[in-house]
């Protein structure tokens, strides 16, 4: 099962269709404590057992989407580590 290679991690940081592909096969927060989905042009969406923040993207002139996501994620994990909240 798909699900159980997740099982245990802290923060899951997937795009919308890897959530979507996750979700089918069960409900990702019983194996994972958190979820910072990516919906592209839509922003991102927190998601934990008490939380789910949205934030809109910024509304800007892509040149090159290369290396978003990863960007996405360092600033999260960031964040994250030094106890911001969602």
């Amino acid at each position: 099962m798909l699900v159980g290679t997740i099982r245990g991690v802290d923060v899951l940081l997937p795009n919308k269709d890897e959530l979507a592909r996750l979700s089918s096969a069960a409900e990702p927060l019983d194996y994972v404590g958190a979820i910072a989905v990516t919906v592209g042009a839509d922003g991102a969406t927190w998601l934990d057992r008490t939380t789910t923040v949205s934030v809109p993207a910024e509304n800007v002139s892509c040149v090159d989407s290369t290396g978003g996501g990863d960007a996405f994620d360092a600033g999260l994990l960031r964040a994250w580590l030094a106890g911001e909240p969602p």
